[in-house]
């Protein structure tokens, strides 16, 4: 008896060593990332949609007098307007707001839309958290140790009639992107997988968007979505073309693509003529037609799908959108914008498009159907000062 109590206390602390060990590795390995197991709780496994990209503060400042313009190296009277924004923080939230309007019709609670990405350790990450909680999984957003949430401060002109760029001086603190790298990535890989569209902005890094699109392409339920973001950006995913499912962007994007893939950016002539030969027929205005558009597009689609891509989705301003699918023939099909009176920002704008659609996607409608909806998330979006989509009041959406 004595023997066996023995056995029984050396068990027990053995098991309390090993927990306790392993719950420290945990707490070291993640702590850098503030995904803490001893308070996080663990996201569900049945996320619709999951988008990996970054959040962002963004201080707008503009004067207080409409006509004077601003002094330099002196302080102005003015006003100052925040808010949440970055890429993937916007395409989640439009998810979100989608999914809740969609699901409204039928009285469901929507699966929660997960965001993966990273704030600081500073009095942004405290109202990050307080003002998405209530949308959002949050559980993949962690605290970064030593870092500053990313943070955009701008200063505007009032340029009410719109004849110029109203922007006179920005700066753009966004090092903690880099840090959302492949280990962050692979605590998330069961949600990833089991999403059924994995939404991933061009502003990380290649590697991190290589890890994400690897566990999407591992499930034939998920599809995987690339948001170009910028010209400067949107050449990430070119090594990555045979892996993605989906890249969206605008025109000037695609063809900074399509030049990267096909000449490795050796060849900058042949990008700005085909910015040149795209400007002067879109500045023909209403007059373009659906299959103009495709002319335009199928000699840059064509090189990107033999590369793997399997559909393309560019948008075109007032003149609609355009889906590429690789089929035999290219199967393209435009959806036409709706018209607005007054546009009063446009930031924002392609991400409440994609959010919109890829929360439509994840509730069973085709991709063709969901951008058709989603046309008229944008519409409202342009339509409205703020950057984050919340304020914008969302339909139902499903006809």
């Amino acid at each position: 008896e004595r023997t066996k109590g023995k056995m029984a206390d050396t068990k027990e602390h053995l098991r309390v060593f090993f927990g306790l060990t392993f719950g420290l590795m945990a707490v070291a390995y993640y702590s850098g990332y503030g995904f803490d197991p001893r308070t996080a709780r663990t996201a569900p496994q049945d996320n619709r949609v999951v988008v990996v990209g970054g959040a962002l503060f963004d201080i707008l400042c503009t004067p207080s007098d409409t006509h004077s313009p601003i002094l330099m190296h002196t302080s102005n009277p003015g006003h100052v307007q925040q808010s949440w924004g970055g890429v993937g923080r916007n395409v989640a939230e439009a998810a979100a707001v989608a999914s809740k309007s969609v699901l409204g019709l039928s009285n469901k609670e929507p699966a929660p839309v997960l965001l993966v990405s990273l704030v600081g350790e500073d009095s942004f990450s405290e109202t990050f958290f307080s003002h998405h909680r209530s949308l959002l999984d949050v559980s993949g957003v962690g605290k970064q140790e030593g870092k500053n949430t990313a943070t955009y401060v701008a200063v505007e002109s009032h340029n009410e009639d719109k004849s110029d760029d109203p922007l006179i001086v920005a700066i753009a603190e966004t090092d903690i992107l880099d840090s959302i790298d492949p280990n962050l990535i692979k605590r998330w890989k069961k949600n990833i997988k089991g999403a059924k569209v994995v939404v991933v902005d061009g502003n990380l890094r290649v590697d991190t968007i290589g890890q994400v699109l690897e566990f999407a392409r591992t499930s034939e339920e998920t599809t995987s979505w690339f948001e170009s973001t910028s010209c400067a950006k949107s050449i990430k995913i070119v090594s990555l073309l045979d892996k993605v499912d989906i890249v969206s962007g605008n025109y000037l994007e695609l063809i900074t693509i399509f030049a990267e893939t096909k000449h490795s950016n050796s060849n900058g002539d042949e990008r700005r003529d085909l910015e040149a030969l795209f400007e002067s027929k879109l500045s023909k205005g209403k007059d373009l037609t659906s299959q103009e558009l495709f002319d335009l597009i199928e000699p840059l689609v064509k090189v990107l799908f033999e590369r793997g891509l399997g559909t393309s989705v560019t948008t075109f301003g007032p003149h609609g959108i355009v889906i590429a699918t690789r089929e035999t023939p290219i199967k393209f099909q435009h959806i036409e914008a709706i018209p607005v009176e007054k546009v009063i920002q446009v930031t924002g704008a392609g991400d409440s498009l994609v959010g919109c659609t890829v929360a439509l996607m994840a509730h069973g409608l085709s991709l063709s159907e969901s951008v058709s909806n989603a046309v008229f998330c944008s519409s409202l979006k342009i339509q409205n000062r703020f950057s984050h989509s919340t304020r914008v009041p969302f339909p139902a959406l499903l006809p």
